[in-house]
């Protein structure tokens, strides 16, 4: 399942940029350390810098909570939205452009790359023509839109575990729940979040960390568990096994490509045809990502996102989204992607 839950782009070898909700409806950038085991937001500092509230997150009142809700929520999505658009966008600019390349120096336009080895001795010279297309071709065939649909589901990843913890820090006696559901913890576990709440400062700091942690367990196992039985506890009930079975198919597949591909070299392994039952990929065969697949990929995605911040914001906060949420519902049910 997900590599980092909570990650974004790393910038350095310390830092990384994270989205802080922000109370007054935005999502904000921030650079945060990183802390032991795992992210965490500093609880000291405030998660609202919006012209609606200057108080943090810690000090907000229940009342305040819910009303912040339905903004946070629609923000949380637009970044979605935005970033699977740009994956798209980018995928199908470097792809046409990666032709022109190919044509610039065939035609003597472009002047040749000069490649530095990777070996242990200083040396590098203008790579041959055939070189460079041999790189371009494996590039454009291969490697842009594999790189393009591992983005993508990360992505949605981090928007789903970001829907999930700001529901969990809105709601803390959820976590009541995941204990439950999770079952006994091992002592490796017991002892980490021993730890937790040792070198935690606050009733405040302790909650979040301990619904940090929940939240990560939670995206491993099944994907598609955290939809149909609302693994997460974060009132999608029977929602989206009674109205979105096809989405949640081709989630389960999409999924399970994405982990031949990091862990198999795009192999078509025996646990890939035990999710997906109905695939007509045979056993060791390439699982190739064709700019239709990647397209349809990235709609189901999109559409998911969208349902899933509707049925949050309608559920848990009884307040309906309307904006770009609104709008990729209806798109969605006039031109289903599956």
């Amino acid at each position: 399942m997900p590599s980092q839950i909570f990650s974004v782009n790393i910038s350095s070898a310390n830092n990384e940029q994270r989205l802080l909700i922000n109370t007054a409806g935005a999502i904000q950038r921030q650079n945060f350390k990183y802390v032991k085991d795992g992210m965490s937001i500093p609880p000291n500092q405030p998660s609202s810098l919006g012209p609606r509230s200057s108080k943090l997150q810690r000090d907000l009142t229940q009342a305040e909570k819910e009303a912040f809700a339905a903004p946070n929520i629609s923000g949380l999505f637009k970044n979605l939205n935005s970033g699977l658009n740009e994956i798209w966008e980018d995928y199908l600019t470097i792809n046409y452009y990666l032709g022109e390349v190919h044509t610039g120096i065939k035609r003597g336009k472009l002047p040749r790359v000069t490649i530095d080895k990777l070996v242990h001795r200083d040396g590098a010279e203008p790579a041959a023509a055939n070189t460079i297309y041999g790189i371009l071709s494996r590039f454009k065939n291969k490697s842009l839109s594999r790189h393009a649909f591992i983005d993508g589901v990360s992505l949605f990843e981090l928007f789903m575990s970001r829907l999930t913890f700001l529901v969990h820090i809105d709601y803390p006696a959820k976590l009541k729940g995941l204990a439950n559901d999770q079952g006994s913890e091992n002592e490796s576990r017991k002892s980490k979040l021993i730890d937790m709440i040792l070198d935690s400062s606050d009733r405040h700091e302790i909650i979040h960390k301990l619904i940090e942690e929940k939240v990560r367990g939670i995206f491993y196992g099944n994907p598609v568990d955290l939809f149909k039985k609302d693994k997460a506890r974060i009132g999608f009930g029977t929602y989206f096994k009674d109205n979105h079975t096809q989405l949640l198919e081709a989630f389960k597949e999409i999924t399970a490509r994405r982990n031949i591909i990091i862990h198999n070299e795009s192999r078509v392994d025996r646990k890939y045809l035990l999710e997906v039952e109905t695939s007509s990929l045979k056993l060791g065969s390439v699982a190739d990502i064709t700019e239709d697949y990647l397209k349809t990929s990235l709609l189901v995605m999109k559409d998911l996102g969208a349902a899933s911040a509707q049925r949050v914001a309608n559920s848990v906060y009884k307040q309906p989204l309307g904006g770009i949420v609104k709008k990729i519902e209806v798109a969605a049910k006039k031109h289903p992607p599956v």
